[in-house]
């Protein structure tokens, strides 16, 4: 148990780290980032990190409390929702991030960038309160 714990702990320290380095983007704008290849990079980057690393949490929080094991990465969310971890409205979020995930992963090449920004400035929030809940658990 003490393994699970550190790794729960160790993950949440991570979802922080990336949420900083994207708080970081956000103050610079769309039109900054859209400007230099470089910080667009960077944008996609910690995004698909940020969304994994959650993702990696929410599996470490379901091995650390001995749940059923998911079958996709956003059923992960439907785990902790059956344990009453996470509401309903929440965890609907944190599903529609994870399929964003399988798009920052698979479709780089053919991004929908009004999509990146939506992410980037309306979603994070939803990583936020998820891992202010775990944190206050764990």
């Amino acid at each position: 148990m003490t393994k699970d714990k550190e790794k729960v702990s160790g993950r949440i320290s991570s979802v922080e780290k990336y949420l900083k380095r994207l708080g970081e983007l956000k103050i610079m704008g769309r039109e900054q980032i859209i400007k230099r290849e470089e910080l667009l990079d960077s944008l996609v980057l910690n995004l698909y990190y940020v969304t994994q690393t959650t993702i990696d949490l929410a599996d470490s929080v379901i091995s650390y409390r001995g749940l059923r094991q998911p079958t996709s990465l956003s059923e992960h969310f439907e785990v902790l929702y059956e344990d009453k971890i996470i509401d309903r409205d929440l965890t609907e979020r944190l599903v529609n991030m994870a399929k964003f995930r399988n798009v920052l992963a698979h479709n780089y090449g053919k991004l929908d960038y009004d999509k990146v920004f939506e992410n980037l400035y309306q979603n994070l929030g939803d990583i936020q309160k998820f891992l202010d809940i775990i944190s206050k658990k764990y």
